[in-house]
């Protein structure tokens, strides 16, 4: 099924109904890991219905959401500034770096101090941001066996997917 609400229960509901048909076809399911938007009622509904399995967000996600947060108040520096954030989660060395923790953490801290030299009236925003959801990065950064984000593929059937639910519901005028 597929939620129209975004709240934790009803999510929690959906994401059930899903793990129930999986089960059917096959009883051993249970993702190792899974990639969350990094919304805290998706995190937490996928908690609650795979209990065992690692949570991590999509680092492509918090790209894209910081780069929707910059362009709604820098129209000029966004695009520059949402490339240098993506650019922080680019390196394909974390699972084989001594410390990608602390190398990503020192760049974000970077970041935050680049975004309050260049845009003061949003940095503190940004930084609140950053700060709520770095665990979620580093937690995905430290799970060698998950995905660091989806695939083009995934991302082009979530797009087609959403446009064809929203389409189910829509009638023709005689």
């Amino acid at each position: 099924g597929y939620s129209q609400n975004l709240d934790e229960g009803s999510l929690t509901i959906s994401y059930g109904e899903f793990k129930e048909e999986a089960r059917l076809i096959d009883p051993k399911y249970l993702p190792q890991g899974v990639l969350t938007d990094g919304f805290s009622s998706t995190i937490k509904s996928m908690y609650n219905n795979f209990t065992k399995s690692q949570i991590g967000i999509c680092l492509l996600h918090a790209s894209l959401i910081m780069g929707r947060m910059l362009k709604k108040r820098l129209k000029d520096k966004a695009e520059l500034l949402s490339k240098e954030f993506f650019n922080i989660f680019k390196n394909k060395k974390h699972n084989t770096d001594q410390n990608p923790i602390k190398k990503i953490g020192q760049k974000l801290r970077r970041f935050k101090e680049k975004i309050k030299s260049q845009a003061s009236a949003i940095s503190a925003e940004i930084s609140q941001w950053v700060d709520r959801k770095k665990q979620g990065w580093y937690q995905t950064i430290r799970a060698v066996n998950m995905p660091k984000t989806t695939t083009l593929l995934d991302q082009a059937h979530n797009v087609l997917e959403r446009k064809l639910f929203m389409m189910k519901h829509f009638h023709y005028q005689d």
